[in-house]
């Protein structure tokens, strides 16, 4: 299929090489660029459908938060400056004995993703309860970078079990 060229080739032969492996590399590369500009696009959709639902943070590995969606803020009641660069310990509401977060650093730290309901307490001083997925973030020699959290405001539902448990008692 492919045309043997050598230098000896005339010279035209060469141009015209020449221009058809560039126009090969031209369309390669443009569709390469249209993929990732797709990828990207859809990566943004989802970002913005998950902002518009969840609490979202990263920190870096030591824990300390390097960046947080706008529902955070609306829920934790801080602004975004107040929170970056500050611990997440910002939120402890004291509900949680001491081992419930060793046992979250402890799994993050191997590794692994942690999952369960945390109580934390707003700016205003008030109780709220998140369903949490806290992940490690890893970079390309599979080291923890980052972790990623994701959590679902469950302060309502948390509430009406509470009730129910008063009912019956």
């Amino acid at each position: 299929m492919g045309v043997n060229i050598t230098l000896r080739s005339h010279p035209f032969t060469l141009i015209a090489a020449l221009i058809l492996q560039m126009t090969y590399l031209r369309t390669s590369l443009v569709s390469h660029a249209a993929k990732y500009a797709i990828a990207v696009a859809e990566n943004l959709t989802y970002k913005v459908a998950l902002d518009q639902v969840a609490v979202v943070t990263f920190t870096d590995k030591s824990g300390t938060i390097i960046e947080v969606n706008d529902y955070f803020c609306k829920l934790s009641g801080y602004k975004r400056c107040e929170l970056i660069g500050q611990n997440h310990r910002i939120l402890k509401s004291g509900h949680h004995p001491i081992e419930f977060y060793k046992d979250i650093w402890k799994t993050l730290s191997s590794g692994m993703i942690w999952r369960g309901e945390i109580c934390n307490v707003n700016k205003n001083g008030e109780l709220y309860w998140v369903d949490s997925s806290l992940v490690p973030c890893f970079d390309a020699d599979k080291k923890i970078e980052k972790y990623c959290s994701i959590r679902f405001d469950i302060t309502k539902r948390k509430l009406a079990e509470i009730q129910m448990l008063y009912r019956i008692a």
